[in-house]
């Protein structure tokens, strides 16, 4: 909303830049802060475990599982809010609602799959370093999607933005 204000796009087609570097530079952006957040988790994580051993009552325990649906729900925000924010820059914070509830619904989904789902309940959902390999093979997969829907993103905001009359 702050770039919204500041008029921060306006500014930024002002420069000498192609409309494609600035779409491909505000989304590495979110990408640098979120690995960076993720990196940040993963020492509390292991301080969880080795402080207090009983899982997590209330969801995922603080796993590599955990950082797999992290990276899942930022390409999910990816997805949804930089196609919509860059079919319309003025309008930031209606993309910005669609892409909160399209990760609260999907959050939701993984609170009640801990519960529901024997599979991710029984292997998932527990301490690490049990059952690594199947946490493993989530956590690639996970990043897999994270860069493929980021990479779709970037190819659909790219298209969006070049077509937008400013």
């Amino acid at each position: 909303m702050l770039g919204r204000e500041n008029q921060d796009v306006i500014y930024t087609m002002t420069l000498p830049v192609a409309k494609c570097e600035i779409v491909k530079a505000r989304i590495g952006a979110a990408m640098l802060l979120e690995l960076c957040q993720l990196l940040l988790i993963l020492p509390f994580s292991w301080l969880r475990q080795k402080m207090l051993p009983v899982g997590n009552a209330a969801g995922m325990d603080a796993n590599l599982v955990l950082l797999a649906e992290g990276l899942f729900l930022f390409g999910v925000f990816h997805l949804v809010f930089f196609c919509s924010y860059y079919r319309n820059v003025d309008r930031v914070g209606i993309s910005f609602i669609r892409a909160t509830a399209a990760m609260f619904l999907l959050a939701a989904a993984d609170v009640i799959a801990s519960y529901a789902i024997p599979f991710v309940r029984d292997y998932l959902d527990t301490p690490d370093p049990q059952f690594l390999g199947y946490k493993l093979t989530v956590l690639g997969v996970s990043a897999l999607l994270y860069l493929g829907m980021t990479a779709l993103a970037c190819r659909i905001s790219i298209r969006s933005f070049e077509k937008l009359d400013l």
